[in-house]
């Protein structure tokens, strides 16, 4: 290949590598959701409506299930089988949302937005926990892609030289 062709396809390739860069990170920073777990601990006799609630009025965004055991909920949380959970006190008009210490502090904001509406019509308040519980495996950050994009990009910058 000379080298003209070998510049030009190094430059189409840093293009195609700097878009998907600045694709990914966009995504990261926007408050889209779709079907993301929450569970909502309480009493089932009212825990199952606010969770059917929440299913249909956040469809595509929330997957909402009710859970009566607070500790099964939050180990579940831990796994990583759920991004949040909502623990209903029922003594009180204040409720937890405990959300998953995840690499997006974005999707957190955007599942409490979600729950706080419903809350707030309901009169009551949402205190909102951040990253009390780190899942096992977490999410792929957007500074891990950058860094393996940058990488691979690297060695073919040196094999093209």
């Amino acid at each position: 290949m000379s080298r003209i062709g070998r510049r030009i396809l190094l430059t189409v390739l840093l293009s195609i590598a700097l878009g998907a860069t600045l694709f990914t990170l966009a995504q990261a920073q926007q408050q889209v959701l779709h079907r993301v777990p929450v569970e909502v601990v309480a009493p089932l006799v009212v825990g199952q409506p606010l969770a059917a609630q929440l299913d249909r009025k956040h469809g595509d965004e929330l997957v909402v299930t009710a859970v009566a055991d607070e500790t099964e909920a939050l180990g579940d949380l831990r796994r990583g089988r759920t991004k949040a959970v909502l623990v209903l006190d029922l003594a009180t008009t204040t409720d937890a949302l405990v959300v998953a210490d995840t690499s997006s502090r974005a999707l957190g904001d955007a599942i409490a937005d979600r729950v706080k509406v419903l809350e707030e019509v309901a009169g009551r308040n949402v205190i909102v926990r951040h990253g009390e519980v780190t899942p096992t495996m977490g999410e792929i950050d957007a500074t891990v892609i950058v860094a393996i994009l940058a990488g691979l990009l690297f060695v073919l910058f040196i094999s093209l030289q």
